[in-house]
């Protein structure tokens, strides 16, 4: 047997066992690549129909990167309700734009009193002064038709800003999430993988009245979970609705969980900084070095083994 192996070994054994904190304030940058969601969004098997919405607008924030970066590019953009009328000044220029109606995929707008074709989602109508009217996408909320659009100068390809979602999931159609990044929403009675993620052997344990989570957990092997969860339904809404505006919570994304409770308006939350998931809020700011600094005392420790190992077997 060759013994020299065996320090390598050990080495490699401890290091894969080391489960390095994943902050939230890089989200969502881990689940996109190329373009595209990398992972899983699941729901329980029988999800009540606020984990059902709080998972949809989850998927809806990540359709789209951020409107900042339209905006950098001197793209206008915004979302209409049908009928509504707005008038946006873009290059010195007003522009009355009225959505005039929304069916499955497509919308028509007016636009100072010129009527556009109705467009598909992605594709474009070119107004009388040659600004190009690019549609972004279409959707109902709360029995109301909305239409994503832009306006800019030059054609713009949407799917340069807007990131590939799969279909959610229910739990049970997931074979190992410990394989795969993923986006966990609901209370762990209800979703078994938020139990099985977060540790919560019992489900009814880790929860606080009035208030909801984001919960971040990295496996050994890196693959990242984010739990959305909560005491109550509403509560576990309410923690959905903070993370799927994360560009304008920026402030708030910070460790490996945070608390959410709401407080008044449905944008007026108090994050309130957790020590439920990986880490306590004193080891989220240094995790990432401490484990750095502990896979580092392990390999050197190995080497001096071998080292000394290979001295006594020359002798």
């Amino acid at each position: 047997m060759n013994y020299k192996i065996i320090p390598v070994a050990v080495m490699v054994l401890i290091s894969l066992s080391i489960v390095i904190a994943y902050d939230l304030s890089e989200y969502p940058k881990p689940f996109i690549k190329n373009g595209k969601f990398d992972g899983v969004l699941a729901v329980g098997d029988n999800a009540p129909a606020d984990d059902v919405v709080a998972l949809s607008n989850i998927i809806a924030s990540l359709q789209y990167s951020t409107l900042e970066n339209l905006a950098q590019d001197n793209v206008l953009v915004d979302t209409l309700a049908v009928g509504e009328i707005k008038t946006y000044s873009f290059n010195n220029i007003d522009y009355e734009t009225t959505l005039n109606f929304v069916e499955l995929g497509k919308a028509q707008f007016i636009i100072n009193g010129w009527t556009s074709n109705v467009i598909k989602e992605g594709k474009s109508d070119i107004l009388v002064d040659g600004r190009i009217l690019t549609l972004a996408k279409v959707f109902n909320e709360n029995g109301i038709d909305y239409a994503t659009f832009s306006l800019s100068d030059e054609e713009i390809n949407i799917g340069d800003y807007f990131i590939e979602v799969g279909a959610a999931m229910l739990a049970s159609e997931v074979e190992d999430i410990k394989n795969v990044n993923s986006i966990l929403v609901g209370h762990a009675c209800d979703n078994f993988l938020v139990a099985e993620v977060s540790g919560r052997d019992n489900c009814e344990e880790g929860y606080e009245k009035n208030v909801g989570s984001i919960e971040s957990y990295q496996m050994s092997n890196g693959k990242i979970s984010i739990v959305v969860t909560g005491y109550s339904e509403s509560d576990t809404l309410n923690a959905a609705n903070l993370l799927s505006s994360y560009e304008t919570h920026k402030e708030s994304f910070k460790g490996n969980a945070i608390k959410v409770k709401k407080d008044g308006s449905p944008v007026d939350y108090k994050p309130i900084k957790t020590d439920t998931a990986n880490n306590s809020e004193d080891d989220g700011d240094n995790i990432n070095f401490k484990f750095s600094i502990a896979i580092f005392l392990v390999m050197l420790i190995s080497l001096i083994v071998l080292f000394f190992y290979s001295k006594t077997k020359k002798r």
